[in-house]
């Protein structure tokens, strides 16, 4: 759990110690980490954030937008990084509950990873995340918590979910902004992970098994954010 804080300032401190400095979106984007063991992550676009050191806190200063938009850099930035710090393992996945046990539809961007899971949710089974979904062994097990309830999707895509509970929030980048009515409460144990592959060749969806290299996905789609340290990463080959 992450407790958010909505402010007008995030300082940065001068002597913070730089993780990342980049052009993302258009914008200078920064992570640095401060004198309190903190992570500041600073967007020119969205604004600055900060988690507090150990992920149960997140300040935030977004730029003057409306919610819905900079709460997108939010939930697949910042509650990523919280997750890392907490000590959970974020993977780039959707995930759902199916009769109680965890699904993670893996598949790069663009493969239908959010559409796969609102449908299956048509039919039945329980929201979890969307995107990044956060993870761990607990006791042994892989588990998968339940996220914001927040997802990008295709406006032709929402439609045919109906009658899915969907409440549009904004469109942007062609992609409109949508909360789901009902978000599965309890974490899951992790049963099955599915990979999507989108191939111009098949007309129809088409299901095969034992032709993935499945070691190779699955560190493919770690959340390897620049918080990311040694003990994180023994954390995942774990899992």
């Amino acid at each position: 759990m992450t407790d958010l804080t909505l402010t007008g300032e995030v300082p940065l401190d001068p002597e913070a110690e730089v993780l990342a400095d980049q052009i993302w979106g258009g914008a200078r984007f920064l992570v640095a980490r401060d004198g309190d063991g903190g992570v500041v992550v600073s967007h020119d676009y969205f604004g600055r954030f900060r988690a507090a050191r150990a992920g149960t806190a997140v300040e935030c200063a977004p730029t003057d937008m409306p919610g819905w938009m900079w709460q997108r850099f939010l939930v697949g930035q910042m509650l990523p990084i919280a997750a890392l710090l907490q000590g959970l393992q974020p993977i780039h996945a959707s995930a759902v509950a199916v009769d109680g046990r965890g699904l993670l539809v893996l598949g790069a961007s663009g493969a239908g990873k959010t559409s796969t899971a609102l449908h299956l949710v048509r039919q039945g089974a329980s929201f979890l995340a969307d995107d990044v979904a956060a993870t761990e062994l607990v006791d042994g097990r892989a588990v998968v918590h339940p996220g914001s309830g927040l997802c990008n999707l295709d406006p032709i895509e929402r439609e045919r979910l109906e009658p899915l509970a969907l409440r549009r929030l904004g469109t942007v980048e062609g992609e409109d902004r949508v909360a789901v009515g009902q978000v599965s409460p309890t974490a899951v144990e992790i049963d099955r992970v599915v990979l999507l592959i989108r191939a111009r060749e098949h007309a129809s969806l088409s299901i095969e098994e034992g032709s993935v290299n499945w070691t190779q996905a699955l560190l493919g789609a770690h959340f390897n954010a620049p918080v990311s340290d040694v003990a994180a990463q023994e954390r995942w080959l774990e899992l």
